[in-house]
């Protein structure tokens, strides 16, 4: 298709995280089109992006991604919100876009503007800038407490992916890490990598921002990701397959070496280790043996261990939540993993760009099954906590809060408008809009709901509620 410089509007995409970013594309999958990206911003555009693809994206020549794949959860758009990047997942035309051509791309709306009119580049342009107010205005209350207006806290804490983020995250008003994805370290075609190099870099973490916490994630794929020399195996649905703690049993040496580089680290801060997609009591009790392994091993050899070490464990699948019970007594606290609780609870690849719009976290299940969780953790005496795109959500906050949620845990970028939410909030409110959320058959009616809601309560929070 050829443009000739006239405007043609995208606007089958999802958005990834409010913002507006304006450069010349790059077609990667182009033949023609060399690395070099010349010195001017530029969007980049493809099938598809790998974490690993934006996590190598420098952020002074790329301005955003255009991808035909993907859904408002795709780990590649949950790092690009984490960087800064203005990125558009599932854009089913993204193909019309050829190397050279002008985009707009609006990271809140997903809208694509190819080749815009000097009026459209003109509006886009002033819808930047109000983000930028916008942000500037919630930044005002980083350094004051998450606590709504009659008194309930809520520890906000950040979702990084590598370990030289912390810092940033915690000048950025985080009360410590919720969330360091470990696997990136583990993505590299050296293989995985020594026990010496993850105690160095998770001392270095822990030290970095001691003594906050530290919640570090053990090793967990997603999305057919492979550690060189370790295979998951062939499986349709990677989702469903080797994954999580299933992948870490498979393979004990690989699991134990993270846990004795966690454990030997352990010393240089307050570390929490969170165990990934726990499905049943029977697998927990054998992760925990391996971990009570590891520590007489490393007690043994004479190795000094943190004194305090939490372990918790992810609440991902619908077995987790119906086992919550019994699984609070063996952990000292849960994380609902909010994206993949949606994923496996509404039976819809997160990945797909077919399903994204059936991806809803106001489904009455999902709303119901975050309940019986926090329910569960708070009967046996520990915290509940809910990471994921939900937690980042500005109109889902006030629901989160009136849930009971302990803290929530999210990108640093969506730190400010949380806190202001939450400043904003009356507890008490809270906890009834959500009895009557709960109450609710339709996810439909529960987000017209809860949008006039927000626009009754929350009007001086800006845009990024919208």
């Amino acid at each position: 298709m050829a443009l000739d410089g006239c405007e043609v509007s995208l606007r089958q995409g999802i958005g990834v995280a409010p913002g507006v970013c304006v450069g010349r594309a790059v077609v990667l999958d182009d033949a023609e089109q060399n690395a070099n990206l010349g010195s001017e911003a530029v969007v980049l555009v493809a099938r598809t992006f790998s974490p690993e693809d934006v996590l190598s994206m420098d952020v002074k020549l790329v301005a955003g991604f255009v991808a035909a794949t993907g859904g408002p959860t795709a780990p590649a758009g949950i790092v690009a919100a984490g960087a800064g990047l203005v990125a558009v997942l599932a854009c089913r035309s993204y193909d019309e876009i050829q190397t050279g051509d002008l985009l707009v791309l609006d990271g809140a709306t997903g809208d694509v503007v190819v080749n815009p009119s000097p009026k459209t580049l003109e509006l886009y342009q002033k819808r930047g800038s109000q983000y930028s107010l916008d942000k500037e205005y919630l930044q005002g209350d980083d350094y004051l407490a998450a606590e709504t207006r009659d008194g309930l806290k809520i520890d906000l804490l950040a979702s990084v992916d590598l370990v030289d983020a912390l810092p940033h995250a915690i000048t950025s008003g985080a009360t410590g890490i919720g969330l360091l994805r470990s696997e990136f370290y583990y993505l590299t075609d050296d293989g995985p990598p020594s026990e010496s190099f993850l105690t160095a870099l998770y001392q270095h973490g822990l030290s970095s921002v001691a003594p906050l916490p530290v919640t570090i994630r053990c090793l967990d794929l997603h999305g057919g990701a492979q550690v060189a020399g370790f295979s998951p195996g062939s499986c349709q649905n990677p989702a469903l397959g080797l994954k999580g703690v299933r992948f870490l049993q498979a393979y004990p040496e690989l699991f134990k070496t993270q846990l004795r580089a966690l454990y030997r680290a352990s010393a240089s801060g307050k570390l929490r280790i969170l165990l990934p997609m726990i499905g049943s009591l029977d697998e927990l009790l054998a992760v925990k043996a391996l971990l009570v392994e590891v520590q007489d091993e490393l007690c043994g050899a004479g190795v000094m261990l943190g004194a305090d070490v939490e372990v918790g464990m992810m609440i991902e699948v619908p077995s987790a939540v119906f086992m919550a019970p019994y699984l609070a007594r063996e952990v000292d606290f849960f994380v609902i993993g909010s994206n993949d609780l949606i994923q496996y609870g509404l039976a819809l690849d997160r990945l797909d760009g077919a399903v994204a719009h059936l991806y809803d976290p106001l489904h009455p299940a999902i709303l119901q099954m975050i309940e019986q969780v926090v329910r569960a953790g708070h009967g046996a005496g520990i915290a509940v906590g809910l990471s994921g795109e939900m937690a980042a959500v500005g109109l889902y906050t006030p629901l989160l809060v009136g849930l009971g949620l302990d803290w929530l845990s999210m990108q640093v970028q969506a730190l400010s408008l949380v806190k202001k939410m939450i400043r904003t909030s009356l507890a008490g409110e809270c906890t009834a809009l959500a009895e009557h959320l709960l109450g609710q058959s339709s996810a439909r009616i529960s987000r017209q709901y809860l949008q006039e809601y927000v626009q009754d309560n929350y009007a001086d929070v800006g845009v990024f509620v919208a």
